[in-house]
């Protein structure tokens, strides 16, 4: 698989540089607008190369927390450059919106300035990721590569030394398990699937019953949706614990359904993470959902 990380997103202007913010916004922990008063954030705003830069603040600490381009300044649409801070002043999340939907190379590092996923999206869904975690002492743990162009994917396990352990290697539905002994290959043999890959009791089966008996199908229907069949995608991650987080639609569809598909999800089932050589790790997932609108 090539590398995804095949460039650094040049992001421009994060600072006022001599230049006067035109707009002030006020916003909760949550990005939710408030008053002045209620605010934890501060929003400033001034106009770059015809976009809306907003440079949003901790109130408390002064410290930069986002810097997102929008189209105007109702803030309705993202476009551009986007990158957010932790508290302690290390870069988290950094990538590049057209339309309201990520695009390019978007990066998230940890608070530490280490960086834990890097994913390539073409009209807000994932072409391929990387995931990476790390000990203590700074090196990688755990390494993990997904290119959907062609399916494939590899796991990758490395000592303390940065030595590998174990590896899964998938292309074209084939499966293998790689051991090795101080960084030398020891031992190949092919595995299953649902060996390694995230799974509730019951696996496959009982995934697509729940999705299918949990789901109103008739809210494309309901809110009145012109007829049409509508394919919904959803991306979550599976953590090593086991419980779903980042849950996302990457679709657009409206009329509820991507509403709809994110609530049958969250009411999942215990999940069992993916796993190498014992050892549980985080997975990125992708859900799709047919919705069909039929009016007799």
């Amino acid at each position: 698989m090539k590398s995804i990380l095949v460039s650094l997103l040049l992001l421009v202007g994060l600072t006022a540089a001599a230049q006067d913010y035109k707009y002030k916004y006020y916003f909760d922990g949550d990005f939710n607008s408030v008053a002045a008063d209620k605010a934890v954030m501060v929003g400033k705003g001034i106009m770059v190369n015809g976009l809306l830069r907003l440079d949003c603040f901790n109130i408390l600490t002064g410290r930069m927390m986002t810097s997102a381009h929008f189209k105007d300044s109702s803030l309705t649409e993202f476009e551009g450059p986007f990158i957010s801070y932790y508290r302690n002043g290390q870069k988290e999340k950094e990538g590049t919106y057209s339309n309201g939907i990520e695009w390019g190379v978007w990066q998230t590092c940890d608070s530490t300035g280490r960086l834990t996923d890097s994913m390539l999206f073409k009209k807000a869904a994932i072409v391929a990721f990387r995931m990476k975690e790390y000990y203590s002492n700074g090196n990688i743990s755990i390494a993990l590569a997904h290119d959907n162009r062609d399916t494939s994917f590899s796991i990758t396990q490395y000592d303390t030394a940065g030595r590998k352990i174990a590896e899964i290697v998938s292309k074209e539905k084939n499966h293998t398990y790689n051991e090795y002994n101080l960084g030398k290959l020891v031992k190949t043999a092919p595995i299953k699937q649902e060996d390694y890959l995230p799974s509730i009791t019951g696996g496959q089966k009982a995934w697509t019953a729940h999705v299918r008996n949990k789901l109103n199908s008739e809210v494309g229907i309901q809110n009145k949706a012109p007829e049409g069949e509508y394919k919904i995608m959803i991306r979550f991650k599976v953590t090593r614990s086991g419980e779903l987080t980042d849950i996302v639609a990457e679709t657009n569809h409206g009329y509820g359904m991507e509403e709809e598909a994110i609530r049958v999800i969250r009411m999942k089932p215990v999940w069992k993470p993916a796993s190498i050589n014992g050892t549980s790790i985080n997975f990125l997932l992708r859900q799709p959902v047919t919705f069909v609108v039929q009016v007799n």
